[in-house]
């Protein structure tokens, strides 16, 4: 009798690329943008609201893949909820940047690329303010990218060694924490001043 055992990771793979697809859906949408403030009418990939995706597509991953994996609803911990007040401030504090310069009549330069290719594009959009590409945009990137990935390996390590575990989320350290809000911070604060 031959039995094939699906591993614990399959349904977080399965989650990330069915919830990747709706991500990559909805980047053709005004959804991942901002309005540039040139009066031209065209929109640009916004940093703040790609970060904040980029944490929910992590954690809606691994809430389905641990549901499929345990049949339990996963309970969010510290981590979670860090994560998800840090982008959601900082996508707050850009949106109202964003609309305090529409109504004080702020315009600012964005770089236009002629011939898009989504990925460069994507990239050199959410890294560029009125100056071209900025550090401190840079490293909020980074850190957001090198915390999601440990996040997600953490949760497909966790679930492949002992599935009905109550840790399976990561906890980090309450340096990490500090290390995102830093970063983040520095962005949202650098943000407010790239229309100026």
């Amino acid at each position: 009798m031959n039995t094939t055992i699906i591993s614990c990771s399959t349904p977080i793979w399965l989650s990330m690329i069915v919830s990747g697809i709706i991500v990559i859906a909805l980047s053709r949408t005004k959804l991942l943008k901002e309005p540039v403030n040139d009066g031209s009418g065209k929109y640009k990939y916004s940093f703040s609201k790609s970060q904040l995706v980029w944490w929910l597509w992590i954690i809606f991953s691994c809430f389905g893949g641990y549901y499929f994996c345990t049949n339990e609803i996963p309970v969010p911990n510290a981590t979670i909820l860090w994560v998800l007040g840090i982008s959601g401030a900082t996508t707050a504090v850009a949106m109202g940047t964003d609309m305090m310069n529409a109504s004080n009549n702020v315009w600012r330069k964005v770089m236009v690329v002629e011939k898009r290719k989504i990925l460069v594009t994507f990239l050199k959009e959410i890294l560029s303010d009125a100056n071209g590409l900025s550090i401190y945009r840079l490293q909020a990137l980074l850190f957001n990218l090198l915390y999601g990935v440990i996040f997600l390996s953490t949760v497909i390590h966790n679930l492949e060694v002992s599935p009905q575990n109550a840790t399976v989320f990561p906890d980090f350290d309450s340096n990490i924490r500090y290390l995102l809000i830093i970063s983040n911070g520095t962005y949202a604060v650098l943000r407010t001043t790239e229309t100026k």
